[in-house]
């Protein structure tokens, strides 16, 4: 208890106190890690005393936008397992008919850039992954937008069509990643489609959205509240722009 005191609960207080939250099973609270306090304090279902590798998805109505939880944390990152993309394609055929404009919250994400090879290619997108795979065959179309962590970078990923929008928010957490990387993302391929556009950002942020009458506005912001990047979701994109000034 002392370290997810310290660690999560203690400087969480004040947006533990006024916001609601939907946390997500990340990789470091799989089996092998700290999956106790997982179940003791985070995850919404009954406690369990042995550890399982997947728990169900559910969904959770936030207006006119519907959040599906989905727990990643053990999705093979560089490969597609039959047995783990079964699990997650029977979690995307499990979602209701009549549930709408669905974003995917998860840890990890199904598209990705991790590395740049000095050909500015995708150097960790030469496979399928599970979450890719999944989503190939069994992703509903009903999916606005997929919005994960675990890469520690900020990502912004549109594809040209049949694919939502891939945001990647992990630059808020440990170290950030030390790979290659280029600020602009557009032509790479992962997973047998091209970004159509794409921003990475390599600083320590956070991301706050809100909704407007013309879609939902987002915004990077950098440790001091500055924003470093203006972004709108609308039309199955989610674009962004980077700000002038420099953040401090």
């Amino acid at each position: 208890w002392a370290t997810w005191q310290a660690d999560f609960f203690k400087p969480a207080t004040p947006l533990l106190e006024t916001s609601p939250w939907v946390v997500v099973r990340g990789n470091h609270e799989d089996c092998s890690h700290a999956y106790e306090g997982w179940y003791r304090f985070l995850d919404p279902y009954a406690y369990l005393a042995t550890c399982q590798d997947y728990s169900p998805s559910y969904i959770v109505p936030m207006g006119d936008v519907n959040l599906l939880a989905l727990d990643t944390n053990a999705a093979d990152d560089m490969k597609a397992p039959p047995e783990q993309v079964k699990v997650f394609e029977e979690a995307y055929q499990s979602i209701p008919k009549d549930v709408k404009n669905l974003w995917v919250i998860t840890h990890k994400p199904t598209w990705f850039v991790e590395d740049v090879n000095k050909q500015g290619q995708n150097s960790e997108q030469k496979n399928v992954t599970t979450l890719q795979m999944a989503a190939k065959s069994s992703l509903p179309s009903e999916v606005k937008l997929m919005l994960s962590g675990h890469v520690h970078s900020f990502e912004a990923i549109n594809f040209p069509s049949g694919r939502p929008p891939q945001v990647i928010v992990g630059d808020s957490g440990t170290n950030l990643d030390s790979h290659h990387m280029l600020p602009v993302l557009n032509g790479m391929d992962i997973a047998d489609a091209r970004i159509a556009q794409g921003m990475f950002i390599h600083q320590f942020g956070y991301m706050t959205m809100e909704k407007t009458a013309a879609g939902w506005k987002a915004q990077l912001r950098n440790v001091k509240g500055e924003i470093m990047a203006d972004c709108q979701l609308k039309q199955n994109q989610f674009s962004c722009v980077p700000t002038q000034s420099k953040p401090k």
